[in-house]
């Protein structure tokens, strides 16, 4: 194998891949990627045997072949040259890397032992929506997602496809968002109303590795294949029972909040520098047009950020988990949020306030 590449190229592909790649003492070629130059086509793989992801990067194919390469060192010595054009050169099982002022050779482990990547049956029925619509969905609803080693059933996205949505809906048992994306912002070809359980690693590279172009999203009973001109990732299904989480969501509030998104964050912010262990912040309704957050932990101090609102309705004093409640702020995409209080036994909502594609719940934290 002989090829030239571009090293900006060649290090967008190993960024991309490397999202996958995996340790395990029993095959410990999963610390290499595929390399393979064939067709005109450079194509970069990785996989952990739970999610595999492969890149399409451009370069001069002078001779055919495919290697395994070991990821970090090959990763470490690309992002290091300073060089534009690189030339690769696989003979006798070694990685021959040059440029004008630089030689480097890496021991390759024959394609042959590398894990069998799976595929997807057929690409006839799918879905499809803009890179940026995608990403920022799947942003919003990782807003309230966690891994937990104890609820293997919520490290995941649900993915619906019903009547004229395509929702997605993440939580972490504390907190819930639901993004709704409708029909015309997405378009679908032979599905309807599928269900599945995306793992949430699989989503967060996902919402890290698509930038630009379409997005395409094929699915079958295992499995999902999500690509674009440069980049496939596909990630086995989960089996779970994600919670039946429709009812948690409030059909109206006893009082409604509108605050700018900015200032929310900051006081949020600089009064959690004095909550408590359990990150706790106050929250209190200030006269009709402001709300008060404050803190305090009982061998340090106190403090008190009075801010603008806009309020409807009333309400106690009502704590929350400070990060808890960033998170949801942050995940609006507007100047203004939207956050619909009820007593502490109810959770709160967060939104945009004129646009209910997007809510985020949040439990308040129960007093003793």
């Amino acid at each position: 194998m002989n090829v030239v590449v571009i090293k900006e190229k060649l290090k967008e592909g190993l960024d991309s891949v490397s999202r996958s790649g995996g340790e395990n003492k029993e095959l410990p070629i999963l610390k290499n990627i595929l390399f393979e130059a064939k067709n005109n086509k450079i194509k970069l793989v990785s996989t952990n045997l739970e999610i595999a992801i492969t890149a399409y990067i451009a370069g001069k194919v002078i001779e055919e072949g495919v290697t395994t390469i070991p990821l970090a060192l090959f990763s470490g010595i690309v992002n290091g040259i300073q060089t534009e054009r690189i030339n690769l050169e696989v003979k006798n099982g070694v990685l021959d890397i040059k440029t004008d002022n630089y030689n480097a050779k890496l021991q390759c482990i024959s394609s042959d032992e590398y894990p069998l990547i799976p595929k997807i049956k057929s690409k006839k029925n799918f879905i499809s929506m803009s890179a940026d619509n995608f990403k920022s969905s799947l942003e919003q609803v990782l807003s309230a997602a966690q891994v937990l080693e104890n609820r293997p059933d919520l490290n995941s996205v649900l993915f619906t496809l019903e009547n004229e949505f395509l929702v997605l809906t993440s939580t972490d048992s504390f907190r819930l968002a639901e993004k709704k994306i409708k029909e015309g912002d997405f378009k679908q070809e032979g599905m309807e109303n599928i269900t599945c359980l995306i793992p949430l690693k699989t989503a967060v590279e996902a919402s890290k590795i698509f930038k630009e172009g379409e997005v395409n999203i094929y699915i079958e009973e295992s499995q999902i294949l999500l690509e674009n001109e440069k980049v496939e990732i596909i990630s086995r299904l989960l089996d779970n029972k994600f919670p039946d989480y429709k009812q948690l969501i409030p059909k109206k509030v006893d009082a409604e909040v509108v605050i700018n998104k900015n200032d929310l964050l900051n006081a949020l912010k600089l009064s959690s520098i004095l909550s408590s262990r359990t990150n706790e912040i106050n929250i209190e309704k200030e006269g009709d047009r402001a709300i008060k957050i404050f803190s305090n932990e009982e061998s340090v101090g106190e403090n008190v950020y009075t801010l603008s609102s806009k309020i409807k309705g009333s309400f106690e004093k009502i704590s929350f988990n400070w990060k808890y409640l960033s998170d949801g702020v942050r995940a609006v995409k507007t100047e203004e949020v939207f956050i619909g209080i009820n007593d502490e036994s109810k959770p709160a909502t967060i939104r945009e306030p004129n646009e209910g594609s997007f809510v985020y719940i949040l439990m308040p934290i129960l007093k003793s």
